[in-house]
Formats: structure tokens, sequence, C-alpha cells
């Protein structure tokens, strides 16, 4: 075979494997191309759906936060409100409940009185229906009369307060109201010539003394409830200790709580009843104290 032969053969091959080459790398080129182009929108469609997750995500972090601002401020609103109210309610309570300590005055002076009487002999005299029963009878009227004591159903006591009183505060008021009326049970005893047996049981209300005054224990068991009366300032003093307390949690300062003490004792016996008008039997003064 000649060169000639060989020429269009080898032409034939070569344009072949040009156009080939050329084909091929315009068929890789554009392939290459029409895949860099579906990566570059898909990558443009995952990071706009990142942007807008991003966003969504913000919206509903601050939406929460909002929420949870709202919530807090709600919360803590109702929280102080509520506790403005009770502390007011508190305030009004603690009030009430001194406000009949001094409604009672009256009582105190009473038992201060029955101190220097021998309670237990002048109500058994005054039940025995005799003249000398008589005379005890108008006696214990006769004082009653000068405290006019009057009805004691139209004493305001604070029992709608107890719901915002401590129990404690509660008990302490129980005793001081019960020793402060037993003096006044003793002489209505007296007046009436009914005897001991009117009387509620003088040991049930030294055991209330007992529970709440601890220093009151080792003299009520030895002296027993005659000894009741001398417990009745005790009881008061320890009372608005424990309302100051109550209305406010802050220490409160020893010296003047000490001062006041010695303005109150002043005052005390500034105002003590002088010059009581029925001069008290002898035979039924005590001659010592407890």
């Amino acid at each position: 075979m000649t060169w000639a032969d060989w020429i269009p053969a080898i032409s034939t091959s070569t344009l072949l494997g040009i156009a080939g080459f050329i084909l091929g790398t315009y068929y890789k080129a554009r392939t290459e191309k029409g895949i860099q182009h579906k990566f570059d929108r898909r990558l443009e469609e995952l990071r706009a759906k990142l942007r807008q997750d991003e966003e969504d995500f913000r919206a509903n972090l601050r939406r929460k936060d909002e929420e949870l601002a709202a919530i807090r401020s709600g919360a803590l609103s109702g929280l102080f409100s509520r506790n403005a109210t009770l502390d007011e309610r508190r305030l009004k309570a603690a009030e009430a409940v001194w406000s009949a300590v001094v409604n009672l005055g009256k009582f105190k002076a009473l038992a201060e009185l029955s101190k220097g009487i021998k309670m237990d002999a002048a109500i058994d005299a005054a039940a025995q229906g005799d003249q000398q029963a008589q005379k005890m009878q108008k006696f214990s009227e006769t004082i009653l009369n000068a405290f006019e004591l009057g009805d004691l159903k139209l004493l305001q006591m604070p029992d709608k307060e107890r719901l915002f009183i401590p129990p404690m505060i509660w008990a302490h008021f129980t005793a001081y109201k019960l020793v402060v009326f037993y003096p006044y049970a003793q002489f209505t005893a007296m007046r009436t010539g009914m005897g001991q047996k009117m009387l509620s049981h003088p040991k049930e209300i030294a055991d209330v003394v007992k529970s709440v005054l601890s220093q009151a224990t080792k003299v009520l068991d030895e002296h027993g409830p005659r000894a009741l009366p001398y417990f009745v300032e005790p009881l008061e003093n320890e009372l608005l200790d424990k309302l100051i307390g109550m209305i406010s949690p802050e220490a409160v300062d020893e010296n003047a709580i000490k001062q006041a003490a010695k303005i109150t004792a002043v005052a005390n016996r500034t105002l003590a009843v002088e010059g009581f008008p029925v001069e008290i039997p002898d035979w039924l003064q005590t001659n010592s104290s407890i």
C-alpha cells in the first residue's frame, strides 16, 4: 500500500479523532457547566432556606422571650400585689388585736384590784346565804358598777381577723383574754352568790398561760390559779412584742423597747386607779403578794 492509500485513511482517522476530541471537550465542558449550575442553584436554595430558617428561629426566639417576659412580669406583679394585699390585711388584723387589748383595759384594772383580795374566800362567803353573804354580794356589785364593765357581748373582739394572725400570736391573745376575764368572772360569781361552781376550771386557764408563757409555769404550779392576775402584764407585753414582729420583721431596737417599757410603766403608774370608792374588808385583804 502506497502513501497515497494511507493518506485518506489517516486524514479520516485524524479528522474523526479531532472531531471526537472537540466534541468530547465541548460536551464535557457543557456537562460540567450543567452540573455546576445545578449545584449552584441547589446551594443557593439551601442558603435561602437556611436564611429563612434562621429568621424563623430568631423570630420564634424573640416571641418566646416576649412570652417569658410577659409571664415573668405578670407572675412577679401578681406576687408583689398579693404580698402587698396580705401585708395590708395583716397590718389591719394586728391593729384590731391590739385595739381589743386596749378595750380590755377596765378588765385589766379589775384584775389588778383582785390581787389584793382573797377571791376564793370572798366567793365562798357570798354563797352562804346569810347576812354576811349579802354584804359580800353588795360589795362585788359595787365594784363591778364602779368599773362600768357592762355587757361582755358588746365587746368588739377581732375573731374575724384570726385568719391573718399567726397561730402563736393568736394563742397569746387567747391566753390574755382568759386571764383578764377570770377576775371578772370571780366578781360575778361573788355578786350572784352562786359560788365556785359558776366559774370555769381555773386549772385549764393556768395550763393555757403556761403553754404560751414559760416563766409562768413555776409560779402557777406553786400558787395555783390565784396567781393568774400577776400574768396580765407579762402576757400583754409578750403579745405586743409579737405583734410588732409580725408587722415589722426587722429586729426592733432593744434600747427603743426598754425606753418604751419605761414610758409605759410611768404611764401605768400615772393612770392607776386611786381612791377606790369601796373599802376592802380587812379579812379579805391579802397580806403578801406573789
